[in-house]
């Protein structure tokens, strides 16, 4: 297509100059963009043909660019998505075909943070279980993410949700503890943060943290010493569960 050609077609999208447009010109834009007129004979209907292209445009050579230009394309097009995942997430655009999965759903679990949350219950009014589970949620992303998908992912949010039965019947739950889970700075580590009021005084609470804490880092420090750039699996995830049962028990 001509400089001719663009600079009269640019005109149409600006709705300037569409009378001065000859319907053969009109069909030339078409042509030169193989864009079936489905018969269309009269200029308006060209035009009208011409903007619905427009609106659905279609890029058929894109996995020929250059990987970095398509990680451009992937970056903008994940940005808007939560950054916080609480189940199991596949963007529509890893759906299209394998190679775009193999591209995007790694880059999308790398740049999202897992939301994890555990609960435990109480044997009694008093008294709290020692054991913690996932919930049904937390669940699924164990049942329907790939060994291959959990290994990209990088941050994680993970609740523990103590339940208490309600004097009036049923349950309720208070946030017992919060852990955060994000790469440090060299890339090569973990930096780990543990929250919450662990269902104690204050002048313990502290000592309870930083227990934890030691704990969690144990585990996730393990995690960095691997060679591999595909890191975590799921028996970690279940190591600090682990470390928390251990801790609140």
């Amino acid at each position: 297509m001509g400089d001719a050609v663009l600079k009269r077609y640019a005109a149409i999208r600006a709705i300037v100059e569409i009378d001065s447009c000859s319907q053969h010109e009109l069909t030339r834009f078409a042509k030169d963009r193989r864009i079936d007129l489905n018969g269309a004979k009269s200029k308006k209907t060209i035009i009208i043909a011409l903007s619905q292209a427009d609106d659905v445009r279609m890029f058929k050579n894109f996995m020929e660019l250059p990987p970095e230009l398509r990680n451009r394309v992937y970056d903008w097009y994940l940005a808007p998505f939560p950054r916080k995942l609480t189940l199991p997430s596949v963007p529509p655009l890893a759906r299209a075909s394998k190679q775009l999965k193999s591209e995007v759903q790694p880059l999308f679990l790398a740049t999202k943070a897992m939301g994890l949350v555990f609960e435990r219950k109480s044997e009694s009014m008093t008294r709290a279980s020692p054991h913690i589970k996932p919930t049904s949620k937390t669940d699924l992303f164990f049942v329907h993410h790939v060994k291959e998908d959990l290994s990209e992912v990088r941050r994680f949010f993970i609740e523990v949700r103590q339940w208490w039965p309600r004097s009036g019947g049923g349950e309720d739950y208070t946030v017992f503890c919060t852990v955060t889970i994000v790469p440090d700075r060299t890339g090569t580590g973990y930096d780990v943060t543990v929250g919450g009021d662990m269902d104690c005084e204050q002048s313990k609470r502290v000592a309870k943290r930083e227990m934890l804490f030691q704990e969690l880092s144990g585990v996730m420090n393990e995690v960095a010493k691997r060679e591999t750039r595909k890191k975590l699996t799921v028996k970690d995830i279940y190591a600090l569960r682990t470390s928390m049962e251990v801790m609140f028990g």
